[in-house]
C-alpha cells in the first residue's frame, strides 16, 4: 500500500509508534467487514492491481504470548511472533525416523535410517531468514547489508553468508531471548523431524515427485528455459554479471516438463506450508544445520567450523531428488570462501535452555 496526503500537503513524521494513516487503517478494520470498505473509510482513492480482497478466507493464527514472553505451545502450528517481527511456529514434542529405509528408490547411502525422539517440542522459524528480518535486527533504517542476498525483494531469503555470519546474528538474537529460551540453528535431526511434520514419505506431502512444483522452487522448466542471468554471476551491487551472456543452458540438468513459476531464487511463503506451518521446506535455499556432517552420523570427537556442515531441503537449483526430506547436502564456508555460490540459507529455531 501506498498512502499519500493531497497535493501540496504534508504529515511530519513522528518520532515513534504508528503512523497516521496506520491508526486511521487499524480503526476502520475493526468497524468494516472488508478491506475494501476499510480503505475507503481512510481515503477517497484508491487505485488497485487486485480486484476486491473481501473478507479473510480462515481467522489468522493468534499469537500464543506477548513478543517478550514465551512458552511451549498447545498444537502444532501454534505461532508466536518475536520482538523484531519473526515469526516461529511451535514444534511439539514427539519421534520420527530420519533418513530412509533401504527399500526407497531414492536413498542415498547416507541417509541411514534411526529413531529420534524429543521429550520437549521447541519453535522453528515460519521462514528462511529474509533480508526484512535482518534490518529489523539490527535496526538497519534501510536495507543495509544486502550484500548477503541476491534478492532484490526485502521478502527474499539471505544466501550470501559469511562463516562468521550465524554466529553474529545468534548473539544478537539472544541478546534478547524470552526468558528460558536460547536462539539457535537447528540440528539435522530437528530439521527433519520437523520438516516431516509427521510423515514418513519422500515428501511431507507424499512419495510422488512431480507434485513438488506445487509445494517447492526446484530446478524446473523455468530454470531451464529462462533468460535469467543466474545467481551465481549475480552480485548485491546493481552492475552487470562478470561474465557471458544470460546462462540459458547452463542449467540443462533441470526437469523438461515441470515448472513451479520461478527461474532462480524466490520471495519466501510463495507456497503452501507443511502441516507444522512452515513454508519452502523443499527447495528455494538448503538450509544449514548445527550438525557437523559425517557419512555414517557417527559424531566428531571434536567440532570443527571448517569441516562440512549438514544443509537439508534443497534449493531452488536442485533437482527433486535432493529436495527430500531426508536428503543430506553439505556445505562448507572453508571451500566456498572464494566463490560466488547462494543456494545456502537458514532459519532459526528456539529451544528451552
Amino acid at each position: 500500500m501506498i498512502y499519500s496526503q493531497p497535493f501540496g500537503s504534508t504529515i511530519p513524521p513522528k518520532g515513534s509508534g504508528q503512523s497516521e494513516f496506520s491508526l486511521k487503517l487499524a480503526s476502520a478494520l475493526k468497524r468494516e467487514n472488508t478491506l475494501y470498505a476499510a480503505l475507503q473509510k481512510v481515503s477517497p482513492t484508491q487505485i488497485s492491481t487486485l480486484e476486491d480482497p473481501g473478507s479473510l478466507q480462515k481467522p489468522l493464527h493468534k499469537p500464543l504470548a506477548t513478543p517478550e514472553q514465551l512458552k511451549a505451545g498447545r498444537r502444532p502450528g501454534d505461532e508466536w511472533v518475536n520482538p523484531n517481527g519473526m515469526v516461529f511456529c511451535w514444534i511439539p514434542p514427539g519421534k520420527t525416523k530420519i533418513g530412509n529405509p533401504e527399500s526407497s528408490p531414492y536413498r542415498e547411502a547416507d541417509e541411514i535410517q534411526t529413531e529420534v525422539s524429543f521429550e520437549k517440542g521447541f519453535w522453528m522459524a515460519k521462514y528462511e531468514f529474509t533480508r526484512l528480518e535482518f534490518t529489523h535486527l539490527f535496526e538497519y533504517p534501510n536495507l543495509r547489508g544486502t550484500y548477503l542476498s541476491t534478492g532484490e525483494s526485502k521478502f527474499h531469503p539471505l544466501n550470501k553468508m559469511r562463516p562468521q555470519n550465524p554466529k553474529e546474528w545468534l548473539t544478537k538474537l539472544n541478546s534478547s531471548a524470552p526468558s528460558g529460551w536460547n536462539y539457535d540453528l537447528p540440528t539435522e535431526a530437528e530439521w527433519e523431524y520437523a520438516a516431516r511434520a509427521g510423515s514418513q514419505t519422500e515428501y511431507y506431502f507424499g512419495d510422488d515427485p512431480a507434485q513438488l512444483y506445487k509445494h517447492g522452487n526446484f530446478a524446473e522448466k523455468s530454470l531451464r528455459s529462462g533468460l535469467s542471468t543466474g545467481e551465481i554471476v549475480k552480485f548485491w551491487r546493481k552492475s552487470k554479471p562478470d561474465r557471458g551472456d544470460p546462462q540459458t543452458g547452463l542449467f540443462t540438468y533441470a526437469h523438461k516438463t515441470w515448472s513451479d513459476g520461478f527461474p532462480t531464487m524466490a520471495e519466501v511463503a510463495q507456497f503452501p506450508p507443511n502441516p507444522w506451518g512452515l513454508h519452502d521446506i523443499h527447495g528455494n535455499l538448503a538450509e544449514l544445520t548445527s550438525t557437523q556432517y559425517t557419512p555414517d552420523r557417527s559424531s566428531p570427537e571434536k567440532f570443527d567450523l571448517n569441516a562440512p556442515r549438514v544443509t537439508k531441503g534443497g534449493s531452488w537449483l536442485s533437482t527433486y531428488p535432493y529436495c527430500r526430506s531426508a536428503f543430506r547436502g553439505t556445505y562448507s564456508h572453508k571451500t566456498r570462501e572464494s566463490t560466488t555460490e547462494n543456494y545456502v540459507g537458514l532459519r532459526f529455531i528456539l529451544r528451552r535452555k
